[in-house]
């Protein structure tokens, strides 16, 4: 386990990996959002049907089991699984597209990116479907594009983890809120808290990373425990000096997340902020970043026997009760 102190670097990755799903399903969108695309806002279509129309634009664009038509502008990434994406001829996409599953159907005039990335996807062009090679330049668009074939076999439990946690809605106290306003936040679901620690030196985050705070980069910091029937959770929040220094701080626990042996991760940056969910010493952790703020949840269910549906439904339950609670006793900013 590596110890990070927070005194910052800047850093900004990308990465994309996927490795069977019996040795680990890591899926990495990890692209940070520029700031042109700080006024757009980031759009998410999961199981419905939706239209950018001409006059609208978007930061990012996630799709998951829906159905959507672009003749905006998207300022950013677009990332689809299991769906359909219509890119019209009056559309402008900025960064990447990346099609998992489902389809794409590109018009001619469509401004697009360098690359398309595909994964057991249909690429449909003004003449019908298009059999493109990896690395090819398909005639589609206004200019064509190169098309990247990614050729990994997706498990159809390692598409029902993406699904669930891709579209995962970032949450953070009010602007205004601090630590001191949180220390009483709980999951609830019977849970009783085992343990507290309020500004604590050290602080250890999803069993990959250790940090030390040294830095005045951290306003507060805690961790609490909690135990019931049902399980353990711990819960972790650091509170920053600003946005920057949430990134950075981000980027350190990815660093250090990156030499550890996790499984089941699926991370993503899309929308501004960032989230990672993954396995690690039979524990379940979502970390996320928003604003100022940086969260860890780790959760396990009581029971051995536990499925890994049981475990991510848990998981789902205790994000569920913490957002509610800091609705009702500080709001909550997405």
């Amino acid at each position: 386990m590596r110890e990070t102190a927070l005194t910052f670097r800047s850093s900004v990755t990308f990465s994309t990996l996927d490795a069977s799903w019996c040795i680990a399903m890591i899926v990495s969108i990890l692209i940070l959002s520029a700031i042109a695309q700080a006024s757009a806002p980031y759009i998410v279509v999961k199981g419905a049907t939706r239209t950018l129309q001409l006059e609208e634009e978007a930061g990012d664009l996630l799709v998951v089991d829906g159905k959507v038509d672009i003749a905006g502008v998207v300022r950013g990434h677009v990332f689809a699984i299991d769906s359909e994406v219509t890119v019209r001829s009056t559309a402008v996409v900025l960064q990447s597209i990346a099609v998992h599953r489902g389809s794409i159907h590109v018009e001619d005039g469509a401004v697009l990116p360098e690359t398309i990335t595909l994964k057991d996807a249909k690429l449909i062009g003004r003449e019908g479907e298009l059999r493109a090679k990896d690395g090819e330049k398909a005639a589609i668009g206004r200019a064509g594009t190169t098309i990247a074939i990614d050729g990994t076999v997706l498990s159809t439990a390692s598409v029902a983890l993406m699904k669930s946690v891709l579209p995962f809605e970032r949450f953070s106290p009010d602007n205004g809120a601090s630590i001191d306003q949180l220390v009483e936040w709980t999951p609830g679901l019977g849970l009783q808290k085992k343990m507290e620690s309020v500004a604590p030196q050290q602080m250890t985050i999803g069993g990959i990373t250790k940090l030390s705070f040294v830095s005045g980069k951290a306003r507060g910091a805690m961790q609490n425990g909690f135990r019931g029937a049902r399980g353990t959770v711990l819960f972790s929040v650091i509170e920053l000096e600003d946005e920057a220094a949430a990134k950075a701080l981000w980027a350190e626990v990815e660093r250090a997340g990156s030499a550890a042996k996790v499984s089941l991760s699926v991370k993503t940056g899309l929308g501004g902020g960032a989230h990672w969910f993954f396995k690690k010493k039979g524990r379940y952790v979502m970390l996320w970043q928003q604003g100022t703020w940086f969260f860890a949840v780790e959760t396990k269910l009581a029971s051995d026997e536990a499925t890994l549906y049981q475990e991510k439904q848990f998981t789902d339950q205790v994000l569920t009760g913490l957002r509610q609670d800091l609705s009702q006793h500080q709001g909550a900013t997405r």
